[in-house]
């Protein structure tokens, strides 16, 4: 027998952190092919320098059935910096699609985010972009994504150093080079936590130094796709307009190496 379920027997609610092992549970239905465990998302949800995850979720018979997370974020234009987050993994449970429950919790989000933030952001795939449209999210930029066949080794002048923690300096960089550009701060704090001790990938991050002042910094990342083609990734690269040239040519070569 089908049983049916009433849609006001659903629970919306803001979740916290004691109620993470009904969070898991959902989850792990949609990362089962994904670098998916219990560290890597308290790394994510709860260890970010800009403060814990807020937790949305729809509640039925004591079980988590649909998901969304705001993870917090600072942002910065020249010297002001806004608060704000990153709304991602709205996740509904299939066995109860098309009760209005993505819409739902995006409404209940939206609530919270409008009267606690000045800015957020989100990245919808083609599935979930018509559920933002429809609560009043706004395309601000397509994400220039683009590829390149590595054929042979690029040259490059500038020193490259490897390095295994961001300081003050690299902080100053960043602001120095982000002009009339917006963009997450990307403190010493948020960078180290992004990077080095993200434990569901690895980061290689080189300073850059004209001689001997660093001038920038860029990270790299490589991973194997599915038909074992591999991949260079310039996750970030943050120098003046006058060094990025030299700075792509190092990571082809980079990469090139690692073929």
């Amino acid at each position: 027998k089908k049983k049916f379920i009433m849609k006001n027997e659903i629970i919306y609610k803001q979740a916290d952190q004691k109620e993470f092992a009904n969070c898991l549970k959902l989850i792990s239905k949609f990362r089962k092919n994904y670098n998916f465990n219990k560290e890597s998302i308290e790394w994510e949800y709860f260890l970010n320098p800009f403060g814990k995850a807020k937790i949305f979720v729809a509640e039925y018979n004591n079980e988590f059935i649909g998901i969304t997370f705001c993870i917090p974020l600072k942002f910065q234009n020249n010297k002001k910096i806004y608060n704000g987050f990153r709304t991602q993994d709205v996740l509904t449970d299939v066995n109860f699609r098309r009760m209005g429950i993505f819409t739902n919790l995006l409404r209940l989000s939206n609530k919270y985010l409008d009267q606690n933030s000045d800015i957020n952001i989100s990245f919808p795939n083609e599935n979930s972009l018509s559920f933002f449209e429809k609560n009043n999210w706004q395309e601000i930029c397509k994400i220039p994504l683009i590829s390149k066949t590595i054929n042979n080794k690029s040259n490059f002048k500038l020193k490259y150093n490897l390095i295994n923690k961001f300081t003050n300096i690299h902080e100053d960089i960043w602001r120095e080079n982000i002009g009339n550009k917006f963009d997450i701060m990307w403190s010493k704090e948020f960078s180290n936590w992004r990077y080095f001790l993200n434990p569901k990938s690895k980061y290689e991050i080189f300073e850059i130094k004209n001689n001997i002042k660093i001038v920038g910094y860029i990270v790299l990342k490589n991973y194997e796709l599915e038909n074992k083609m591999m991949v260079g990734h310039i996750c970030q690269l943050v120098c003046h307009d006058n060094y990025i040239k030299d700075s792509i040519n190092f990571a082809t070569n980079y990469f090139f190496n690692l073929s």
